[in-house]
């Protein structure tokens, strides 16, 4: 891999990690304090009881 094509990996991959956290952070806390994770990563919606 050449180093412009690491470069390049390295942005996305820290864009697409902070766009995540971001998302979760500003998602309504579980029980007020808790982070909110309960969603699928692929179709942005909200896991609940029948999901498993």
């Amino acid at each position: 891999m050449e180093p412009d094509q690491i470069k390049i990996a390295v942005e996305r991959y820290d864009r697409c990690i902070r766009d995540t956290l971001n998302r979760l952070l500003e998602r309504e806390p579980l029980r007020g304090s808790f982070l909110n994770t309960r969603v699928n990563p692929i179709t942005g919606l909200d896991y609940d009881h029948r999901s498993g």
